[in-house]
């Protein structure tokens, strides 16, 4: 038995962006300037992803009525955790973070810099990064 990635493992490239809301940045960037879509963008994905988080960390604070202090220390371990990803990494961090980095956010796929039309890539150039 062979372990570690194997022929069916999906790229990076393939998958799905890892934040919704950076799918949503990615999806306006192809008609708006990157920081009117973070905007753009920003405004759509809050109001769920802070609902995903308070139910989400609700779920797991439901955990501490189990009378084990395991249980109640990992409760309030995840709920404060979700709540913390659900209202500054997801809301803050992330649109920071894209702002900076710019078109490059979308590496390695190509959906972003061929949407700006920065570089596109010819038949006979490799690709490069």
């Amino acid at each position: 038995m062979t372990v570690g990635p194997g022929w069916h493992t999906p790229s990076v490239a393939d998958t799905a962006p890892p934040d919704p809301s950076v799918g949503r940045i990615w999806e306006e960037a192809q008609r708006l300037p990157l920081a009117e879509a973070i905007i753009a963008a920003g405004a759509g994905a809050a109001r769920g992803i802070s609902a995903a988080g308070i139910v989400l960390a609700l779920s797991f604070g439901a955990m501490a009525l189990v009378p084990i202090s395991a249980f109640r220390e990992l409760a309030f371990v995840m709920a404060f955790g979700l709540l913390i990803d659900a209202f500054i990494v997801r809301t803050v961090l992330v649109p920071a973070i894209i702002s900076l980095v710019g078109y490059r956010s979308g590496w390695p796929g190509k959906r972003l810099r061929a949407a700006r039309g920065t570089w596109t890539p010819r038949p006979h150039e490799p690709d490069r990064v």
